[in-house]
């Protein structure tokens, strides 16, 4: 099986300072392209999907030095591709 997908969301976040813990609220769309072969023989045929997903997120944030922002997210489907995803994460800025 292979697995292509994308996704675009938005957020808006609450507060406008980035030297505390900032809240925010958001969702998004996304396409999941699937690809799945279904034998090595000649007569095989391979089969696919495309599945469109709805989500919403909730996080929060904090810059933690020089534009670097660290935060914790959890994003749930309003379908089932996937049903729930937690991500911790550290963006840098150069």
């Amino acid at each position: 099986m292979s697995l292509f997908t994308l996704n675009a969301e938005a957020a808006y976040r609450f507060m406008s300072k980035w030297g505390v813990w900032s809240p925010y609220l958001g969702g998004g769309l996304g396409v999941n392209f699937k690809s799945f072969d279904n034998g090595d023989n000649k007569d095989s045929e391979n089969d696919s999907e495309t599945d469109i997903g709805v989500n919403l997120l909730r996080g929060i944030e904090r810059v933690i030095s020089k534009g670097d922002r660290f935060f914790v997210e959890a994003k749930f489907s309003l379908n089932d591709a996937p049903d729930a995803k937690v991500t911790v994460g550290w963006t840098f800025y150069h």
